[in-house]
């Protein structure tokens, strides 16, 4: 119970205030594969996170770190690295992208146990900020965030997750069809349809108004919070 406490506060102590974001709740589907790992199988995570330490060691001391650092020494490390400023996208500024008449199409599970959502989630409204508004950014660039999805389908959500990402693009850039909502679904075993769900375009939120049929996508409606 502590660990699990310690993982969804991001305090290294009670005394102390949060360092980072965590996890969200409902990423425990995938925690076994990306945190804690299983008798000959180490957790995924480790191998990532140590890939990085590994990166910023090398390039700052000419050798592996083969034990794992606190958050403090890992933010002095980046501070005197050069690694940051090329691995990071952290840009918000999308003028470029916009005046070239480019699209983004961007999209993150709210389950992500590796890649945290909640900074994509605050990148996008840092976007915003820098774009005149969310309706004017959405003109290029719209972020989809997907419940009960974790990283790269690692394994099937306990929710609608699948649908294919290069029509959404291909709708946009060549149809002139920008992305108010996208429908996901889910499968089970034998491939057969479960249920299905719209995922809608951030800021707005997929509301049931069909109570009879919840496992329909058109039982909801995209709506602003």
């Amino acid at each position: 119970v502590q660990r699990l406490e310690r993982l969804y506060n991001g305090r290294p102590n009670d005394k102390e205030k949060a360092v980072t974001h965590t996890l969200e709740p409902g990423s425990e589907h995938y925690t076994d594969v990306w945190l804690f790992g299983e008798e000959g199988k180490p957790a995924w995570g480790l191998s990532a996170s140590a890939g990085y330490r590994n990166l910023l060691a090398q390039e700052l001391f000419q050798r592996d770190q083969p034990t794992p650092i606190d958050q403090q020494t890992l933010a002095s490390w980046e501070r005197k690295s050069a690694l940051p400023a090329l691995l990071n996208a952290d840009n918000p500024d999308l003028s470029a992208l916009a005046n070239a008449g480019g699209k983004l199409f961007l999209y993150h599970g709210w389950a992500d146990p590796l890649i945290i959502p909640q900074p994509v989630v605050e990148y996008y409204r840092t976007a915003a900020e820098r774009s005149g508004g969310l309706d004017k950014l959405a003109e290029h660039a719209r972020l989809f965030m997907l419940p009960g999805w974790g990283h790269c389908w690692e394994r099937q959500a306990e929710a609608p997750d699948q649908f294919d990402p290069l029509e959404v693009v291909v709708n946009w850039v060549e149809n002139g069809e920008a992305p108010a909502q996208i429908i996901a679904i889910q499968r089970d075993d034998k491939q057969q349809v479960v249920r299905t769900r719209p995922i809608c375009a951030y800021p707005a939120e997929a509301t049931l108004v069909d109570s009879q049929h919840p496992e329909r996508a058109d039982s909801y409606q995209c709506r602003q919070p």
